[in-house]
């Protein structure tokens, strides 16, 4: 299981998803999280 997140906001979810994450997906999603 591959799971990412941002103050306690999942912002990724490889289960959800049912794939792995394409290069730099998972830092975009940080960011917008980040930037409200």
């Amino acid at each position: 299981m591959f799971e990412v997140t941002v103050d306690g906001a999942l912002v990724f979810s490889k289960r959800a998803e049912g794939r792995h994450a394409q290069p730099g997906e998972v830092v975009d999603a940080v960011r917008r999280r980040l930037e409200g």
